[in-house]
C-alpha cells in the first residue's frame, strides 16, 4: 500500500531521513520507533507532503506522493494526526469533527454517519459534543484529534505520538482503538511512538529508526523479543 524507497529528507545540512526504505502492508499497524531525533516525525511529515524529500520515492497505491500537492494527499485516503493533538479549542467537539469531513466529496451524505461512528468509538467525547474543545482533558483531546482524522474516512492513518502525556489507562484505550480500526475497519495505521512497549503490543510490524536510518525492521513480536535491540534503542 505505502512504499518508501531510499528516501532522504534534509533540513539544511542535517539528514533527518538518510536512505529510509519501508513497506506498509494494507490493513496492518506498523509502529515506527526510536529516540527523540531519530527521524520519526519527519517520516510522517514527508509521507504527508508537509516536507519534501531531496531524493527517493514514496508511493501510495498508484499515487506518487513526492510530487502530489499537499492538498491532494488527503483525497487519496491519507489522514495525519500530528503530535500535540492540534484541535481547535475555540470550536465545539462536533465542529472540530465536522472539519474532518470537509475534503470528502460526499460529505453531506456521510458526515452524520461518521459522527455516529466516532461517538460510538469514543463515548467520552460523545458526552461533550456541544462543549468547546478547550474544556476537554488531554485524553479526550487525543480522542477528538483521532476522531477528526477518521471523519475523512482514510485508508491510511498516520499517528504521531498519540500516547504523549497521557495516563497509562488512557494510552491503553487509545491503543485498543487502533487495534480495532485495523482489525475491524481495515484501516492501515502508521504509528510513531516513543512508548515502544505499548506500540509493539498492538502493531503487526515495526521499524526502528536511529539518526534517520532504519536499524531494524520486522514483525513486532520479533522486535519486542530482541533484548539487545530493546536495550539499545527502545528503552525497555
Amino acid at each position: 500500500m505505502l512504499t518508501l524507497d531510499d528516501v532522504v529528507t534534509t533540513y539544511g545540512a542535517v539528514r533527518a531521513l538518510d536512505g529510509v526504505s519501508l513497506n506498509v502492508a494494507e490493513g496492518q499497524i506498523t509502529a515506527v520507533l526510536g529516540a527523540n531525533g531519530a527521524g520519526k516525525t519527519t517520516l510522517l511529515r514527508t509521507v504527508n507532503g508537509l516536507v519534501r524529500p531531496s531524493s527517493g520515492s514514496i508511493r501510495f497505491d498508484d499515487h506518487d506522493l513526492v510530487v502530489a500537492p499537499v492538498e491532494s494527499i488527503v483525497t487519496f485516503g491519507i489522514a495525519h494526526v500530528p503530535e500535540g493533538r492540534g484541535v481547535i479549542t475555540e470550536l465545539t467537539v462536533e465542529e472540530n469533527l465536522r472539519l474532518g469531513a470537509l475534503w470528502r466529496s460526499d460529505r453531506r451524505r456521510t458526515t452524520d454517519e461518521g459522527l455516529d461512528s466516532v461517538y460510538e468509538m469514543f463515548p467520552p467525547i460523545a458526552e461533550r459534543r456541544g462543549k468547546a474543545a478547550d474544556t476537554l482533558s488531554g485524553g479526550e483531546r487525543q480522542m477528538l484529534a483521532i476522531g477528526r482524522a477518521l471523519m475523512s474516512r482514510p485508508r491510511l492513518l498516520l499517528l504521531d505520538e498519540p500516547s504523549l502525556g497521557l495516563a497509562p489507562r488512557i494510552t491503553a484505550q487509545i491503543m485498543a482503538t487502533l487495534r480495532r480500526l485495523s482489525s475491524e475497519e481495515g484501516i492501515t495505521v502508521v504509528l510513531v511512538e516513543q512508548n515502544a512497549r505499548s506500540a509493539l503490543s498492538v502493531a503487526d510490524t515495526a521499524v526502528v529508526l536511529n539518526l534517520g536510518r532504519v536499524v531494524a525492521a520486522g514483525p513486532a513480536n520479533d522486535l519486542a523479543g530482541d533484548e539487545q535491540l530493546r536495550h539499545a534503542y527502545l528503552g525497555f
